[in-house]
């Protein structure tokens, strides 16, 4: 009966994590800046989760939906990359499996009214991709940390905000092209 209520409240945990980082994620669409993205990572009972947050700016170099064929390319090629977490993850001392990968694209509308002329107008200003990575770990209790190479595959990213969950503790740091490790032992 413990260990199924300690699952539970595990579980729990987890979950209220992701929701937490669901709203930081959302507030930080609203204001969120070029150059900063946010990673969440949650770790229990052998499952590793991580979502990613960008602003599409950092990922494609543009935001708003992609109006020419060169930036809908942009975009294809950089979900490519992203789906390809092998290049983006390279975990130490466990051995992890992909489960899945799902990507999202979020465009927040701004309205622009006009005076002169009667009418409104949409406007993409703010547009981020959102990567939800899910792993069955065999190994848990040797994973001791997670080295995150995405400043290698997207030169306009600067600084990745990443905060972190584990049965060993969690923790928040700044990353960048030069500290892009999160230990978790």
């Amino acid at each position: 009966m413990l260990n199924k209520r300690t699952k539970l409240l595990g579980t729990f945990a987890v979950l209220s994590f992701f929701l937490c980082a669901k709203a930081f994620s959302q507030n930080q669409l609203k204001s969120h800046t070029h150059g900063t993205s946010n990673i969440s990572i949650a770790f229990e009972n052998n499952v590793l989760q991580i979502q990613l947050n960008a602003p599409l700016m950092d990922i494609v170099g543009f935001e708003g939906k992609p109006k020419s064929v060169k930036q809908k390319n942009d975009l294809e090629l950089a979900s490519a990359k992203l789906t390809n977490w092998k290049s983006i993850f390279q975990f130490y001392e466990g051995l992890c499996e992909e489960q899945k990968v799902l990507i999202k694209k979020n465009h927040e509308k701004t309205h622009h009214d006009h005076e002169h002329e009667k009418h409104s107008t949409e406007d993409y200003s703010h547009s981020e991709i959102e990567v939800f990575y899910e792993f069955y770990c065999t190994e848990s209790k040797k994973l001791s940390s997670v080295k995150i190479q995405l400043f290698k595959k997207f030169s306009r990213m600067q600084k990745i905000n990443a905060q972190w969950i584990s049965d060993t503790g969690q923790g928040q740091k700044f990353l960048d092209h030069k500290q892009n490790t999160i230990t978790f032992r």
